[in-house]
């Protein structure tokens, strides 16, 4: 107050006191607290353009008297949206045209300008119609140019982990400024060699694990992750890692099991044309992922009849040319060539195809004429066991080559003393024998037999060897009592043993026992079926037969009980091994003829599915021999009809067959099993009563392709298929029964013997082997 007194009466202005006064902070309070409303909704007018509603005017009134600050107030409502969505929607274009000189350096064209304002007054964000602009291709550009350099320096800091040469800066932000394209800069710098190998260096460790992984799905363990991780960063090859990865038995195995299923499909397709049943995929690939054994199933698909056939089929006219080639030198004709190519289609085999060639005039007259000197050569080493003189062999040799008939060559060297010796030396045996049997009737025993052989083969004076032999002491002996052979009467109640000798059932070792068990003038031992040839006087000599009989033959035995003996094997395994041991044999063989003859032009499959073995020995032979011709082959004949018969098989089989040989085994004294050899032999040797020799193992296949030039010497086995299995059951339904009752009997009495033994001991049996209660006794049609 004092201060505008004296103000007033030093200036005389009271209009400045008055100013002065209004311009004061006081009065400005004064003035808010008084006129808030009118100043709220001034505020409202100038910028929002509106009337505040009641809430508004009585918030923002309040604001202003107690901060007394207009510029707060102003700067809230400047703030909200409702005045930038105002603002927007009056500044759009003027926004945008100050977006698009900021961005992208140039006022935008009449179309961006009306979109973009549109844009922005509708959405009224700035922010969204900002980042349009910003992500635009155009401003990317414009970066890209702008920034060149700097992409540059962080692109090789970032992947080359350095900064790039004065050089190659220019060189990259140049090309990155004209191209405008960063991908492709990028692109070049990670795809350079210096990058390459430093991603080689940081990532190995990675990389030789995920080799692992991928190729042999384990992790590496320490010493190979270090060793190839070193190669790798050596080397900077990942190639030559992945090959050697690739290439480790490691990765074959695991290849084999994961895809074993795929390799066996292959295999199918590839060698047989056709996808494996499930069976057979299963098999096969669970064979592979076991064994890794690929060659194997290549093999076996490889050997298998039915890729067989297909070759056959696939390749016969090439087949035939061959053979023709070979056997004929030269090609087929037409008619020749389709006729035989069809053949070996429909038979899927060479055999008639080979036979027929080989069986042919044609191919005889050219091996007479190519083999002539060693023909020549072989007829007289073989006949005659001479060496020929050179002009003989070109002589006779020319002979042939031109007559191509080889009976004039054979005649004289058959007619010539050397080929008689020869024949007198090979048979020696045989003719002494022959001679021994024509003088006395029987056999001669093996010192005898030594004795006239040793002579004989010396000598070769057939007339010397019968004039020795007829003058023998036991030859005069019956001569000067006036008969040869004993009336059969005097020996009928005599005790007889017989051994039915059945193939490949180890019979020879039987044999050879009973020879050190019983005298040998006491013993009639012969290879083939042939007691009917001889007379019962001459038979009444021997107590103990032994031979490849059948049961029926035991009627020419003149004995009132017979005790029989035999021993079985296993029926597919004794086929297999009569198939071996035919097979083996050489074409100079006494015994080369017959079955040995088709064992040796046969496979095993072909041999067991020929209808010409079933009389050879093959079918049921084991039945054969226990049951007897008559039974067998009444059997074979009802079995053949079986399809037409109301009688099923397997009914025949179970009524009819399986009592027949259970009651025959049972009135045998023995019957062993081979495959338990070393105890069948003493429980014989216990039930005739002998002492038990040293067991034997004579005759076996091994041996004789060692020590006899007969046999070969090397012989490979074929593998038993599944249809050779099948073809070999079919040859061995009766037998199957009687190897499966022989073996039940053979249990039993096993058991019977080691009770036997437990129990106290009685007197001993008489040393008699037909005395027990298994002797056959005489039946009425004997």
């Amino acid at each position: 107050m004092r201060d505008y007194a004296r103000q007033l009466r030093e200036s005389a202005d009271l209009s400045r006191i008055y100013t002065s006064i209004a311009q004061s902070q006081e009065h400005w309070e004064r003035l808010l607290a008084l006129r808030t409303e009118d100043l709220v909704r001034s505020v409202y007018d100038g910028l929002l353009d509106r009337e505040p509603d009641d809430h508004a005017l009585r918030v923002y009134s309040a604001q202003l008297r107690e901060n007394k600050s207009i510029a707060k107030l102003l700067a809230a409502i400047a703030r909200s949206q409702e005045h930038r969505n105002r603002l927007f929607a009056g500044r759009a274009e003027e926004m945008i045209q100050a977006a698009y000189t900021g961005l992208l350096n140039r006022e935008p064209d009449e179309e961006a300008l009306r979109t973009y304002s549109k844009q922005l007054r509708e959405s009224e964000s700035l922010a969204v119609v900002l980042a349009n602009i910003a992500h635009s291709r155009e401003h990317w550009h414009n970066m890209l140019g702008q920034r060149a350099d700097e992409l540059v320096r962080g692109a090789c800091e970032a992947l080359l982990e350095r900064l790039p040469d004065e050089q190659a800066m220019r060189g990259y932000a140049v090309h990155l400024r004209d191209t405008r394209d960063l991908p492709r800069f990028l692109s070049t710098i990670a795809q350079s060699q210096e990058h390459w190998t430093m991603l080689l260096d940081l990532r190995a460790e990675e990389l030789v694990r995920s080799a692992y992984h991928a190729l042999l799905k384990t992790e590496p363990d320490a010493q190979a992750l270090q060793l190839y991780c070193a190669q790798l960063r050596n080397s900077r090859s990942v190639p030559q890692l992945l090959a050697t990865l690739a290439d480790s038995p490691e990765h074959w195995r695991a290849t084999l099991a994961s895809r074993a299923a795929e390799l066996v499909d292959a295999a199918y397709q590839g060698l047989l044309a056709r996808a494996p049943d499930e069976q057979a995929l299963g098999h096969y690939s669970a064979q592979l992922a076991e064994h890794k054994d690929l060659a194997g199933l290549l093999a076996n698909l490889s050997e298998s009849q039915e890729h067989w056939a297909q070759l056959l089929a696939l390749r016969s006219e090439d087949l035939v040319r061959c053979v023709y080639r070979a056997l004929l030198n030269r090609e087929p004709d037409e008619e020749a060539l389709r006729s035989y190519a069809e053949h070996v289609r429909q038979d899927r085999s060479l055999t008639r195809l080979l036979s027929a060639v080989a069986d042919s005039d044609e191919h005889w007259r050219i091996l007479m004429a190519a083999r002539a000197e060693e023909l020549v050569r072989t007829a007289h080493q073989e006949l005659s066991g001479t060496e020929p003189e050179e002009n003989m062999v070109r002589s006779c040799a020319a002979q042939l080559r031109e007559t191509r008939d080889l009976r004039p060559l054979l005649s004289s060297v058959a007619r010539s003393p050397e080929h008689r010796d020869a024949i007198l030396a090979i048979n020696a045996e045989s003719v002494v024998r022959a001679v021994h049997r024509g003088t006395h009737n029987r056999e001669p025993d093996d010192q005898t037999l030594a004795r006239h052989l040793t002579k004989f083969t010396a000598s070769r004076d057939l007339s010397a060897l019968v004039a020795d032999i007829a003058s023998s002491p036991e030859q005069r002996a019956p001569n000067s009592k006036g008969h040869a052979w004993p009336h059969p009467s005097a020996s009928y109640e005599k005790p007889t043993l017989v051994f039915l000798h059945i193939q490949k059932t180890a019979g020879t070792s039987v044999q050879n026992m009973l020879r050190e068990a019983f005298a040998p003038e006491k013993i009639y031992r012969e290879y083939v079926d042939t007691l009917h040839l001889h007379s019962p006087a001459e038979l009444s000599a021997y107590s103990v037969f032994a031979g490849h009989f059948n049961y029926d033959s035991l009627a020419f035995i003149p004995r009132r009980k017979i005790s029989a003996i035999t021993f079985v094997r296993e029926p597919r395994k004794r086929l297999t091994s009569l198939y071996n041991f035919w097979r083996a044999h050489e074409p100079t063989h006494r015994s080369y003829s017959g079955g040995v003859v088709l064992a040796n032009q046969l496979s095993m499959r072909e041999f067991f599915l020929t209808p010409e073995i079933e009389d050879r020995g093959v079918w049921n032979h084991m039945t054969w021999a226990i049951m007897g011709e008559r039974c067998w082959r009444h059997w074979r004949n009802t079995l053949r009809t079986a399809a037409e018969d109301a009688q099923p098989e397997a009914e025949f089989l179970a009524r009819t067959v399986r009592p027949a040989i259970r009651q025959r085994l049972r009135e045998f004294l023995f019957v062993g099993i081979q495959e338990d050899f070393a105890r069948s032999a003493q429980l014989l040797f216990k039930a005739i009563n002998r002492r038990p020799p040293t067991v034997r193992a004579d005759h076996s296949l091994r041996n004789l392709m060692t020590g006899d030039p007969h046999f070969k010497k090397n012989l490979r086995r074929q593998s038993v298929t599944a249809e050779v299995e099948a073809a070999v059951s079919r040859l061995v339904v009766l037998d199957d029964i009687v190897y499966g009752e022989a073996k039940a009997l053979y249990a039993e009495r096993l058991s019977g013997a080691r009770e036997q033994v437990e129990q106290p001991r009685g007197r001993d049996r008489a040393r008699n082997p037909a005395a027990g209660r298994h002797s056959l006794k005489r039946r009425s049609q004997r």
